[in-house]
Formats: structure tokens, sequence, C-alpha cells
């Protein structure tokens, strides 16, 4: 998995939930986490950066297609095109070492 190879990424954690939903778990070195879900029957995937029992940055292409609910507004849903999971972790890298 691509997250075993990013210096942020503590450990994952996998998970399957049934015969077509897995759950991984990516517990980041800034006291954070990621949950990525993915449905293989609905080709829908999500990602989630979680702080505090809450999302404040993520990706998911349920609904709508792919987008972003960005740092600042994680409410809010802005289009983008496919997010790869390797680019979701850099702009997590990105956000974290801005501040």
């Amino acid at each position: 998995m691509i997250a075993i190879n990013r210096p942020l990424c503590f450990h994952t954690i996998t998970q399957i939930l049934d015969n077509t939903v897995v759950k991984v778990r990516v517990a980041l070195s800034y006291g954070t986490f990621v949950d990525v879900f993915y449905n293989s029957d609905t080709g829908k995937c999500s990602y989630a950066l979680i702080e505090n029992s809450a999302r404040i940055f993520g990706a998911d292409n349920a609904f709508i297609g792919w987008h972003i609910h960005p740092f600042g507004n994680p409410a809010h849903h802005k289009k983008t095109t496919q997010v790869a999971f390797g680019d979701f972790l850099i702009s997590i890298e990105q956000h974290y070492t801005a501040k």
C-alpha cells in the first residue's frame, strides 16, 4: 500500500466490512488518521482526514462524482478530477508543513 511508503504514516489497519466493502485506517504522525472506504460493487471510494473525531479534509466520488471537502470548510463540496490516494496524502503533508 502506498501509505507504507510515506513518512507521515505510522501504520495501517484493514477491515473487510462485508463481501464488497473494505475500510483502511492509516494512523499519521500528526496525531490524526485517514479513513479510506472502497465499495467494489459501486466503485465508490472515500478518503477522510480525521482530527479530534471530525473530518477536517476529504475526497470522495459519492453522489456527484469526485469532489474534495477542503481544509477550513470540510462540509463544502468542490468538484475535481479523480483523486489518487497518494495525491491525497501529499495534500495532507503540504497542509501540515505549511503551518
